[in-house]
């Protein structure tokens, strides 16, 4: 579910993987962005980029935003 929240909050920032791959500096491997929001990889810098496209001081607190998200949504059900 984080990877869908990730995407929606991208979508909702006007961001695509390419720009993110662009911003983290590996356009020559864009599937590496895919990989690192479905938690199958993990890099760096693609981190960074997607903190800095979504508006967050560190991932952490892009994984906390999402907690946050998940149990507003579980206790709105």
């Amino acid at each position: 579910m984080k990877a869908l929240w990730i995407k929606y909050q991208m979508a909702f920032k006007n961001l695509t993987q390419t720009d993110i791959a662009v911003y983290a500096n590996c356009t020559l491997l864009l599937s590496m962005v895919s990989h690192v929001i479905h938690g199958r990889k993990i890099s760096a810098n693609v981190n960074t980029a997607l903190v800095k496209g979504l508006g967050y001081k560190s991932f952490d607190e892009l994984i906390a935003a999402y907690a946050k998200e998940a149990r507003r949504e579980y206790y709105r059900a």
